[in-house]
């Protein structure tokens, strides 16, 4: 509705809840819910490159990233949960580590801190990366590019780019460790 595309960027205390139950209200179909939760962050919040460079990196609460229109994983991943939550959706904030500085540098002499979600349907639990969905660096700028590529993948192909703090959030079959974990490609 309009009223909610109005205010949602300058009064999201007040819309954040109207629009999760107006965004998933069609379809009760949990996935298809996280889907479209998923889809609206990846294009209405852009990644906050300058606050990642300049370690002002706190900026997780849901309404200050709706309000800058902007985060790094920790507020995309915050948003998502609270988002998920209020639209009925059980869903878990996981803390953890990627390879580098982003999903296209892979160096391996370093880990860097990164944020993502897990939603559990049906007994299942399902991972997501809304940051890495929403787009990517290039040439020291971040760039729009919405996909799907981070939203529900095999645990053993997400856990090649992603590492939990809490391995009970691997979600494989078996076991792996953060140096499996360095040396994957």
């Amino acid at each position: 509705p309009a009223v909610i595309s109005k205010h949602i960027f300058n009064q999201p205390v007040h819309y954040l809840k109207p629009l999760s139950l107006f965004l998933t209200s069609e379809t009760e179909d949990e996935l298809l819910k996280a889907k479209i939760i998923h889809d609206w962050i990846c294009l209405n919040i852009r990644y906050d490159l300058s606050g990642y460079h300049s370690a002002n990196i706190q900026i997780v609460d849901p309404y200050v990233t709706l309000r800058k229109r902007k985060a790094v994983c920790g507020g995309y991943a915050t948003l998502f949960n609270v988002m998920a939550r209020i639209s009925g959706l059980e869903s878990e904030y996981i803390s953890g580590y990627t390879k580098g500085d982003s999903k296209y540098n892979f160096d391996r002499s370093h880990l860097s801190g990164h944020a993502w979600n897990a939603v559990a349907v049906k007994g299942n639990w399902y991972l997501l990366d809304v940051t890495w969905d929403s787009g990517l660096v290039e040439q020291s700028q971040f760039v729009s590019r919405y996909s799907t590529d981070y939203l529900f993948p095999e645990p053993a192909a997400f856990v090649i780019s992603h590492f939990p703090k809490a391995p009970g959030w691997l979600l494989t079959e078996q076991e792996v460790t953060v140096e499996a974990f360095k040396s994957n490609d």
